[in-house]
Order: structure tokens, then sequence, then C-alpha cells
């Protein structure tokens, strides 16, 4: 048996966490968060695995370089995923919105969402038409809102809330203090 050894700060860097499950709604697709460390500083990358292939399931990359993708979310339908990105290198930038259509994942597109601090959760609508997120206003108050597709204006939503989810065939938004 080799000799024990103490875990030194580069053993640290090597490890590899798989994080933040999200199903699609027939549950044939798991996406999943890779954290790594570079340097000092922690990439994510989002994997998709197919749990329908029979065998073994090799996962698939979908999001690549120096950037910390998080809260992976499946639409309803299963063609497109919204996630959290973050730039790991500033740390003064805030999360943004991502939107990535599965059928083309090379090309991803970033919602509006205002002029608010760093997007945190997020909750497609039940239809997957609309995408709730929680983002900071003014510490520690959190915005819940619905992100508008491409091209059109913000709704209003709550002004204060921690991350609610809008219920199934929900018209409103829920505001909690």
């Amino acid at each position: 048996m080799p000799a024990r050894r103490p875990m030194t700060p580069e053993d640290i860097r090597r490890i590899v966490v798989v994080e933040e499950l999200d199903l699609s709604t027939d549950g044939r697709v798991a996406i999943v968060v890779r954290r790594t460390i570079k340097g000092d500083r922690y990439h994510g990358h989002l994997f998709a695995i197919d749990l329908d292939a029979g065998t073994v399931p090799r996962p698939r990359q979908l999001t690549r370089g120096a950037v910390r993708d998080t809260w992976p979310r499946m639409s309803s339908d299963g063609h497109t995923l919204a996630f959290v990105r973050t730039d790991p290198e500033d740390q003064e930038a805030p999360a943004a919105v991502a939107i990535l259509d599965l059928a083309k994942p090379d090309t991803v597109r970033f919602a509006k969402t205002g002029d608010h601090g760093a997007v945190s959760e997020l909750a497609w609508s039940p239809d997957g038409r609309r995408l709730a997120f929680t983002a900071e206003v003014d510490p520690p108050r959190f915005l819940v809102g619905p992100v508008p597709p491409v091209g059109r204006r913000r709704r209003s939503g709550a002004k204060t809330a921690a991350a609610e989810t809008p219920a199934p065939r929900a018209r409103r938004m829920i505001r909690t203090d």
C-alpha cells in the first residue's frame, strides 16, 4: 500500500466537482455544472447527459471558456437552457442570464434584465415562454421578475422577494418581505 501524504493546495486545484443538476421534463436529459479551479478562480461549464442512451452516458460539453456558468434550468419543451454566467476574472461584473438553444449550443444569448445587480436564481414558467429570476436591487433587497423575450420591455415584477418560483398557470409573481 502506498504511503499516505498530506493534501496540498495543488491537490485541491485538481478537484473537479459536479453540481447543480436540472432534468428535462421527460427525464431523458440531465444538465450539470462541472466546477474546476483555474489559478485562484472557480470556473464552471455546463454538460448535458443523455439518460436514455441505454449505455453508460457520455457527457456532452455545452459551454466553454473562462466563465463560471451556474443555475442551469431547462425549458419545459427541452429545447432551451437558461443559466447564470459570471466572469471569474472580473469580480465586479454582475452575473447575467444566458440563454442557450440546445440545437445550436455554440450560440449563447444574454437576456436583458435591466439595470439590476447580480442575477442569481432562475425558474421557467410552466409553458416555457417566460423566465423568472432574482436580482440584487439594493442589498439585501431582491427583485423577482420575468425575463422578456428578446426585443420586448420587461414587465414589472415584485420589488422584494427571495427565490420565488411561479406556480403552474401563475399569472402573477409573488412578493415577500
